[in-house]
């Protein structure tokens, strides 16, 4: 019986995202959230693409779920990536995953594998639970390095462990496929793995 394993698909909901501001705002930043809460996209657009420009890493991320989903400006995946690349290159969480996901998909930027499997494994080791799931899917397939079910089972319990459905039901499935020695080292890098903080797994 052919087993599939789900990909998890998280350009995270705007309200989360956009309400989340860090203490690098500035009041132009505020008016732009107020003006999104009230559905005025075009405004908020305005006022975060400056900011945008100079480095504001909420007002790119912002400005790049604007562009993706094509509120406040026409729909454009590739402006959208470029923003939510400038945001995950200064480190921002949601960011990675997105470009992450972006690479694996080719949506707004080249498929590429390999990128995909980096920015999934900085968001991951910060703890972000569908970057988690989605690399065990990238090493249950082989996307971006060597098909590596232990890997994969283990990612997957992490996403587990923070109430990711599916990610159990994935891992689940990857045990069904391996052999017991494959599951005793993917248990003990579990257990490695937790104790690292997720770091250089």
């Amino acid at each position: 019986m052919k087993r599939i394993y789900t990909i998890v698909v998280l350009l995270l909901s705007f309200p989360f995202l956009i309400g989340c501001a860090s203490s690098s705002s500035s009041p132009d930043f505020f008016k732009g959230l107020n003006a999104y809460d009230q559905g005025d996209y075009a405004t908020a657009v305005k006022e975060w693409e400056p900011l945008a420009k100079k480095g504001n890493v909420d007002a790119q991320m912002n400005l790049g779920l604007l562009y993706l989903e094509g509120r406040g400006v026409d729909q454009n995946y590739k402006t959208a990536v470029k923003w939510i690349k400038l945001a995950a290159e200064q480190g921002y969480l949601s960011a990675q995953f997105n470009l992450g996901y972006a690479y694996a998909t080719g949506q707004g930027i080249e498929q590429d594998y390999n990128a995909a499997l980096n920015w999934y494994l900085l968001a991951a080791e910060r703890g972000h639970k569908g970057a988690q799931n989605n690399l065990g899917f990238a090493y249950a397939k082989g996307e971006g390095s060597p098909s590596d079910l232990p890997r994969a089972y283990m990612w997957w319990s992490f996403a587990a462990q923070k109430g990711m459905k599916n990610a159990a039901e994935n891992r689940d499935l990857a045990v069904q496929r391996m052999t017991v020695t494959e599951l005793e080292i993917a248990n003990t890098m579990v257990s490695a793995c937790f104790e690292k903080f997720y770091k250089g797994c």
